[in-house]
């Protein structure tokens, strides 16, 4: 029997996002006497479309899903922002700064400083006409002489990103390098560039780079 003024009890229940219930009050026949309400915060993969396609594609970038800031904060704001639009929060299981839920060898702060999915499996590369990847480097002949390049889409409020250089893999140092182009626009949140790296290629010699990403 329900007894006028008697109050429901608050409950959480877990399935693919977090659903809190706030408590109202019930008249004698059941009905709510009190204003109740409740929230529901998901996940993007339980939002009605499956993370591969339909309105909520993650192979599109993120811009839609986090609205048209793409998370508040820099750095590390702006990554715990993606963490909970994506996984519900940064506690959640595959949501870790170094987790690889997609095992596809990139970790998670990597998809989300280059609008990658941490829910698709894949290796794209930052291709002209892309709206993320992994920067794509790669030999391009200038006058007499033939550089390393390197493009790449990167978060605006993320942090640092910056090209590096190395002989024998084992010291890493900063690059010399010039803008080629950009930044472009790519979504409200992310931006392209392409950089010349180092100095000219020298038959015989060995040298390797890599972008460097600081989230700070």
């Amino acid at each position: 029997m329900l007894i006028a003024g008697t109050v429901a009890a608050t409950a959480q229940v877990r399935q693919g996002g977090v659903y809190q219930i706030t408590a109202e009050t019930l008249d004698s026949g059941g009905g709510a006497s009190g204003g109740g309400s409740y929230a529901v915060r998901q996940a993007l993969p339980s939002l009605g479309a499956p993370a591969s396609g339909g309105a909520y594609s993650l192979l599109s970038g993120f811009t839609g899903q986090l609205g048209s800031s793409g998370g508040t904060g820099f750095g590390p704001a702006a990554f715990l922002s993606w963490q909970t639009a994506l996984f519900g929060g940064p506690a959640e299981p595959g949501a870790g700064t170094y987790d690889d839920d997609d095992r596809d060898g990139i970790p998670n702060l990597l998809e989300f400083s280059f609008n990658l999915s941490p829910f698709s499996t894949g290796t794209p590369v930052a291709e002209p006409g892309t709206v993320g990847g992994l920067p794509l480097i790669r030999e391009e002949v200038f006058g007499a002489d033939r550089y390393f390049t390197m493009e790449f889409i990167r978060r605006k409020n993320a942090g640092q990103f910056f090209p590096e250089s190395s002989t024998q893999l084992s010291a890493w140092t900063p690059a010399e390098f010039t803008i080629l182009s950009g930044p472009d626009f790519v979504t409200p949140v992310y931006e392209r560039l392409k950089l010349r790296v180092g100095a000219p290629i020298q038959p015989g010699a060995s040298v390797f780079h890599r972008l460097a990403v600081l989230i700070q």
